[in-house]
């Protein structure tokens, strides 16, 4: 209930559970970086671990636009990043090393 109303997560020392955190994607496959685009005049990608984008910067292609100033930019193929259904997750440690436990609080 504490959390419905804007409380901040329990902790448990005692029980070896880290703090709460969010991870909105899936990893990106293997050989591509996760990025955003910056959503200003260029729209450029920026390096983002939460970003929803994934790029592959081993294959980059330069834009070059025509027009006043005929600039180019450096641009990457992309895709887009699977969202988790349960983004929030605690890492418990145990006897065995950490476990992480994804889940999610969406309408709480």
């Amino acid at each position: 209930r504490s959390l419905a109303r804007g409380g901040s997560w329990p902790t448990c020392p005692e029980g070896n559970a880290g703090r709460l955190g969010f991870e909105p994607y899936f990893a990106c496959p293997t050989g591509t970086t996760p990025m955003q685009r910056t959503g200003g005049d260029t729209d450029a990608l920026v390096p983002a671990p939460n970003g929803d984008l994934c790029a592959d910067t081993s294959k980059p292609r330069r834009d070059c636009h025509s027009g006043d100033d005929g600039s180019c930019e450096t641009t990457y193929p992309t895709t887009p990043r699977q969202a988790r259904t349960e983004p929030n997750y605690v890492d418990i440690s145990t006897a065995n090393g950490a476990q992480r436990f994804y889940f999610s609080l969406r309408g709480y």
